[in-house]
């Protein structure tokens, strides 16, 4: 078992840059921990989601 992190905020990718992305992380098969700003990106990729917000 692999695990990867990828960190995505504040990153400027275009749209192709992205779709590929967002394909490889849908086709990964291992555990993935995405840290990213972008809700719905996380939302196309992720199978299950926490969120840690401040209070």
């Amino acid at each position: 078992m692999q695990f990867s992190l990828v960190y995505l905020a504040g990153c400027f990718l275009d749209v192709f840059c992205i779709e590929a992305l967002e394909r490889f992380l849908k086709a990964y098969e291992d555990t993935v921990l995405l840290v990213s700003h972008d809700r719905m990106f996380i939302e196309r990729v992720a199978d299950f989601i926490y969120v840690i917000e401040q209070q």
